[in-house]
């Protein structure tokens, strides 16, 4: 994931968060993932037993 902000980065204009809207699908668990609001790294938060990684 990459974003860009074109306004000044001393202003809270050009304050940047990540959040994750929606999953689709739900299964095997609506909250899989994990999303750092401020750098917007992405994670599993679920077992790996319970990914299929096909």
């Amino acid at each position: 994931m990459t974003a860009f902000d074109a306004d000044d980065p001393g202003t809270d204009n050009a304050a940047l968060r990540y959040n994750i809207v929606r999953q689709s699908p739900d299964k095997p668990s609506p909250t899989m993932f994990y999303i750092n609001p401020e750098r917007g790294d992405i994670v599993t938060v679920i077992s790996h037993t319970l990914l299929d990684r096909e």
